[in-house]
């Protein structure tokens, strides 16, 4: 059966514990998997699957094999079979027919000449043609293109640290957020200067009622938009019927998730242009995966779902940070609003503190205001700036040499393609903000 992310997910599911090298595979195959199986990602793949097959002695041996299941078919992708040709069947030769009988000649004929049997003849058997030598797969041919086109240069792992305060205090009146990022660089094309930056965020995904007690437990308990059928906004009013429970987070909720947000986030890049130097490119791409190890997850998020009156309201269902919504799926969306918190990026709604600026930008929905204040619209350049910079500090260039374009499907040398400055504060340039006395 071809390989896919719910057979993969039974391989995953047999052992608890898993150690390095199965949890590198685990990651290949699922970046594997998000991007259509695209041979882009089978070198990197291969050799997660040689370091795990080293390691445990062989997949065969694997505790997790199950023959004819996942492991099996990811084994094909890198085997190279050669179709036996059969040998054509041999022709038998025919049989030799007998002389018929002589018949005697009447007294006084002139006797007839004897007859010459004829010789059998064989009709020998054609040579058996041998099967050819081992044809190389079309997976194989594509995986050997790709390797020589894309390696990974380095690997990358830092913390986007920041604090964002709402003026006035709504649920939570100062988040500190530190996140962190972990940074593939990958040179991409046939030596050219361009690269492709995968961030991964691996993600805890709480769901059903242990999702409830987990956003109870972070303090997420007045009322706070749809979460109660409370009469008013008063967090000292008696909640009533609760309108958010928690929900099964299944193959298909993740896939859409990690598609929704890498669509909306995942078409910018940085430009480095060096004075006198060659640009180099940096295109941005996300890969949110999802661990059931706390302490590889760098966030903890509720699959959640609305009901009743929420629903109506809300029927996405994703209310914040913490709780997001089985049934969000794009384009865009409050999951890609709490992602750019992610990212680096406060809230853009009423009067908001960030990293020494305050800046009050009115009510949230604005059209044409960014995703930070209305979800529906497209990340900003500003909202690449936290972690563009963060990008630059890791691979060791100057960001008052850097820039921020929004659309790599434009191109670089497009007329509508834009360079916005990756330095500075993320709201320099904005119309009223000031600082923090």
């Amino acid at each position: 059966m071809p390989l896919t992310a719910e057979t993969w997910n039974a391989v995953v599911k047999k052992q608890k514990k898993a150690s390095t090298a199965f949890g590198e595979l685990d990651r290949a195959v699922r970046i594997y998997l998000t991007y259509h199986k695209s041979s882009d990602y089978l070198p990197s793949l291969k050799t997660a699957w040689d370091a795990w097959n080293k390691e445990c002695g062989g997949y065969l041996k694997s505790s997790r094999y199950v023959k004819g299941e996942a492991l099996d078919d990811l084994a094909l992708l890198f085997l190279v079979t050669a179709p036996a040709v059969p040998a054509p069947a041999v022709v038998p030769a025919p049989a030799v027919v007998p002389a018929p009988a002589v018949v005697p000649a009447p007294a006084g004929a002139v006797p007839a000449p004897a007859v010459v049997p004829a010789p059998a003849v064989a009709v020998p058997a054609p040579a058996v043609v041998p099967a050819p030598a081992g044809l190389v797969t079309a997976a194989a041919l594509r995986a050997a293109v790709a390797a020589r086109q894309t390696r990974v240069v380095v690997t990358r792992a830092a913390n986007l640290v920041f604090n964002m305060k709402d003026i006035p205090p709504p649920d939570q009146p100062n988040r500190a957020f530190n996140m962190p990022l972990r940074y593939r660089l990958l040179t991409t094309g046939q030596g050219r200067q361009d690269a492709e930056v995968l961030v991964t965020l691996p993600i805890l995904v709480h769901e059903g009622p242990a999702a409830s007690q987990y956003w109870i437990g972070q303090g997420w308990t007045n009322f706070d938009r749809t979460t109660y059928s409370a009469s008013g906004h008063n967090p000292s009013e008696p909640p009533g019927e609760l309108l958010v429970e928690g929900e099964t987070a299944g193959d298909d909720v993740l896939r859409r998730w990690s598609k929704t947000i890498n669509d909306w986030w995942g078409k910018a890049a940085v430009i480095h242009h060096p004075t006198g130097g060659q640009e180099l490119y940096y295109g941005l791409k996300f890969e949110f995966s999802f661990t059931n190890d706390v302490s590889e997850a760098c966030k903890e998020v509720c699959c959640v779902r609305t009901t009743g009156a929420a629903l109506g309201t809300n029927p996405r269902g994703t209310i914040d940070a913490v709780r997001w919504g089985a049934n969000d799926s794009g384009p865009g969306g409050p999951i890609c609003h709490e992602v750019g918190h992610f990212l680096g990026c406060p809230d853009e709604y009423y009067t908001i503190e960030y990293d020494g600026k305050r800046k009050n930008w009115g009510n949230g929905y604005q059209p044409n205001a960014g995703v930070m204040n209305n979800p529906d619209d497209n990340p900003l350049a500003r909202h690449y700036r936290k972690m563009g910079q963060e990008l630059a500090n890791q691979f060791h260039f100057n960001a008052n040499e850097a820039s921020i374009i929004l659309d790599v499907t434009l191109g670089l040398n497009n007329p509508q393609q834009r360079r916005h400055r990756l330095s500075g504060h993320i709201w320099d340039g904005e119309p009223g903000v000031t600082a923090v006395s």
